[in-house]
């Protein structure tokens, strides 16, 4: 596998700093564009399921994350919670 910085774009931010997100992560912050926040993750072996697909819970964690950084950009807020968050999912990722 290579670098996961050579495949993102020059300023992409590693906001993966502590806690759980260590070892879900690494999350990215690419480059705002405007009001527009975009994230990444680039997918690893860790990030599997059994399947060899990408995980559920992985995933769900990347758009928590997304959607925290993108709520505390958009208000202000030094952090916020998740108070709900569910998921059907029809297929393999």
């Amino acid at each position: 596998m290579t670098n996961a910085s050579n495949a993102l774009p020059q300023g992409a931010e590693n906001i993966s700093i502590g806690g759980f997100n260590l070892y879900a992560g690494p999350v990215w912050r690419l480059p705002a564009e405007g009001n527009v926040r975009r994230y990444a993750l680039v997918v690893a072996d860790k990030h599997m399921n059994g399947s060899g697909s990408l995980h559920g819970g992985v995933l769900m964690t990347f758009a928590d994350i997304a959607m925290s950084q993108t709520s505390r950009a958009a208000s202000g807020a030094q952090s916020c919670n998740t108070v709900a968050l569910s998921c059907d999912f029809i297929a393999p990722g």
